[in-house]
């Protein structure tokens, strides 16, 4: 697949980097970068989770940078780019989602965004009519 680089941002990383971009040697390595990335950005307020060990349920606190990984990324690039009104079948396309059902669970959209997404939607129709 081929994805365009589109964004200002991304370029001017491509062009310091020489269009190389970077290589990890595994996806253990991409995982410690990320975290390390995320603590100096100071990502590090406490979030307690549920977690569930056979039987065993227990509380476990942590620090987010700490829960960061390359899935953190996928899940982050999709559902930005929904919110930002992409269409929902490139996002797809680059991500790997086989069917739209599947993709629209993937999504990490709180219940307030979506009554704005909503209540946006229903304004559109209104100002088309």
């Amino acid at each position: 697949m081929i994805v365009p680089i589109c964004t200002d941002p991304l370029i001017a990383l491509l062009k310091k980097y020489k269009n190389k971009p970077p290589h990890f040697e595994s996806i253990t390595e991409f995982n410690r970068l990320i975290r390390d990335i995320c603590e100096t950005a100071k990502i590090t307020e406490q979030v307690t989770m549920l977690r569930t060990n056979a039987t065993v349920k227990k509380e476990v606190v942590s620090r987010k940078f700490e829960l960061v990984s390359s899935h953190t990324c996928r899940r982050s690039f999709c559902t930005n780019h929904f919110l930002n009104g992409m269409p929902v079948t490139l996002i797809m396309a680059i991500s790997g989602h086989k069917t739209e059902r599947a993709f629209m669970r993937y999504l990490k959209i709180d219940n307030s965004k979506k009554v704005d997404m909503f209540r946006e939607n229903m304004e559109r129709r209104k100002a088309g009519k």
